[in-house]
């Protein structure tokens, strides 16, 4: 395995003065050299000195009378060396056809026929330690795919996140500007509204009786005893309220009375107010006398807390003849205005949820009934009788007295028993069960959300409190947000709950504002990861589809189950991810 040629060593010349010529002396170590093997093997001969030195030099001297200068070829460039390979059988590398590697190769041939145990050892071993070696570079090459992976993570989350930032900021603008549009929407109903009444002539033989002071008191009983309406308002969109009719002696069109006729039990300053003789026909079973101007001025300003009121009374336009109305319904004695609000409660119980107007949310949120103990003791007169039976029609039955309207206050368990029996007026995001009844947990949050939402404003619009609640479910319907803007935020959570209402400017409600308010109000992650985020997903499923289409909006759950089931949040009918 050693190669016996020799090397090109520089060439030293020297003169010699007794030749007269130049010689080349050769350097001591360009002699060939011999093999290891050969070397082993004459070291113990007595004339291996004798043969090197009588080996020839590589260069031979040149006369100086010589015409050319020949310089001997080496021997590297006689002999082309051998092509090298590897022979991964036995693990060698060496030329091909090599003579010295060919009696290694042999004994291990040999030994591996031998059978020999200790043979059999020594290759395992060294099987082993290949094994080791790849096992090693496995390892290793693990270790490096799992740090790209790492890097290749990191940035996939990075992406992630900023995609997640941007569809919740993009869901939150989407949200604003549907509140937006809602309340444009209302805003334009309500204009309409207004328009509508203001192009309906008006009665000019009341206006003149009242003072500038009660204007609000003028409109209401101009509402009440409008006849033009009595025909919109037909007793066929409810037919189990009737009014009770009143006696009297007197024609309608009698205008020379100047009191009502004794068997009446209407004093002069309770006396209602003319009537067109044209329009008579359609209230004359139940009106009284006509009063003159005399009465009434005799009487001083008229007492709007006690002026009765007639069955064929219109339904208030705006939130101050609403309360107006609901404000005469609590006096004694006004059962015609009681029953009017009696009406229209039953109306706004049986409208959907999605339909219900303001007036009707109001009139459900702040309607109670009126103590006629309390009343009849601190006003001094007689109860009035009980109404008749109502009037049904075959199909009908006699449905059991409803319950009051809870407050705002009440504990979730009276809310339920009202839900139970008022199912027009069900909440949503509160899930149904099959018997009927809601779910506590969906229904205590959201009371906690209703009581935590900003109050109606002093105008009566209610879009401060559709951001609110958009952005509220928004907020919980994401698992997790909740602690996420708390820790970011660093707030803390209030240690004793405490129900306050959010006060904040117009189109200004954020997800960060919104937690920090339900924080200071003491509401826990642990409440919110448990009631507020299933509410907020059926809440968010439950909102009604741009394009109209109807979708179940309750799903119930089986006894057997102690879960309520949930519905997907995002179906195959959704369509550009209106949520």
């Amino acid at each position: 395995m050693y190669d016996t040629s020799t090397e090109a060593i520089p060439r030293k010349e020297a003169f010699s003065p007794s030749s007269g010529s130049f010689k080349f002396h050769q350097s001591p170590i360009s002699q060939p050299q011999s093999s290891p093997s050969s070397r082993r093997s004459e070291s113990s001969s007595q004339y291996s000195a004798s043969f090197v030195a009588s080996l020839p030099t590589a260069y031979t001297a040149i006369s100086l009378d010589g015409l050319s200068r020949k310089r001997p070829r080496e021997a590297s460039q006689c002999v082309p060396l051998p092509p090298w390979e590897c022979d991964s059988k036995y693990g060698v590398v060496h030329p091909s056809g090599c003579s010295i590697c060919q009696p290694y190769m042999s004994h291990v041939a040999e030994a591996k026929a031998a059978r020999n145990p200790s043979v059999d050892r020594a290759f395992k071993d060294l099987d082993d330690q290949l094994d080791t070696y790849f096992l090693d570079g496995l390892t290793e090459g693990r270790r490096r795919q799992r740090v790209d992976d790492q890097e290749r993570l990191r940035e996939l989350e990075r992406s992630n996140s900023r995609l997640r930032t941007e569809s919740h900021n993009n869901g939150q603008q989407l949200t604003l500007l549907k509140n937006q549009l809602r309340a444009a929407q209302s805003e334009c109903d309500a204009l309409r509204t207004r328009l509508e009444s203001l192009s309906t002539p008006k009665p000019k033989s009341s206006e003149s009786l009242y003072v500038d002071g009660i204007h609000d008191g003028l409109e209401v009983e101009r509402m009440l005893l409008d006849p033009r309406d009595a025909e919109q308002d037909s007793p066929a969109h409810f037919p189990s309220i009737h009014a009770v009719p009143r006696p009297h002696s007197a024609k309608p069109e009698d205008s020379s009375g100047s009191c009502p006729p004794p068997n009446s039990s209407i004093s002069p300053s309770t006396s209602s107010l003319p009537i067109p003789a044209s329009n008579t026909h359609a209230l004359a079973p139940s009106l009284p006398p006509r009063p003159t101007v005399e009465v009434i001025a005799s009487s001083g300003a008229p007492d709007l807390h006690s002026a009765p009121s007639f069955s064929s009374c219109r339904t208030p336009q705006t939130l101050r003849q609403l309360q107006y109305l609901m404000h005469r319904a609590h006096q004694p004695g006004n059962e015609d205005a009681l029953a009017k609000i009696k009406m229209l409660c039953a109306e706004a119980h049986q409208t959907p949820r999605e339909e219900k107007t303001e007036l009707q949310r109001y009139i459900l949120h702040n309607w109670r009934n009126p103590n006629i103990d309390s009343n009849a003791s601190s006003h001094s007169v007689s109860p009035p009788p009980p109404p008749p039976p109502p009037l049904l029609l075959p199909n009908q039955a006699l449905l059991p007295p409803k319950a009051n309207n809870p407050r705002m206050e009440d504990p979730v368990e009276v809310w339920a028993a009202f839900l139970t029996t008022h199912k027009g007026s069900w909440p949503r995001g509160v899930r149904r069960a099959a018997d009927g009844t809601p779910h506590l947990g969906d229904l205590r949050a959201s009371r906690t959300v209703a009581r935590l939402r900003p109050a109606i404003g002093a105008t009566g619009s209610t879009t401060a409190r559709t951001e609110f609640m958009a952005c509220a479910a928004q907020l919980f319907a994401s698992p997790g947000m909740y602690a996420y803007l708390l820790r970011r935020d660093g707030l803390t959570v209030a240690p004793v709950v405490s129900y306050r209402q959010h006060h904040a400017a117009q189109f200004s409600v954020t997800a960060p504002e919104v937690a920090r308010h339900f924080a200071a109000c003491g509401i826990s992650v642990a409440e919110a990861e448990a009631e507020l985020e299933p509410w907020a997903q059926e809440y968010q499923v439950a909102l009604p589809f741009p394009t109209g289409s109807a979708q179940p909006r309750y799903k119930p759950y089986t006894k057997s189950s102690s879960a309520y089931p949930s519905r997907a949040r995002y179906e195959p009918g959704d369509r550009f991810g209106w949520r």
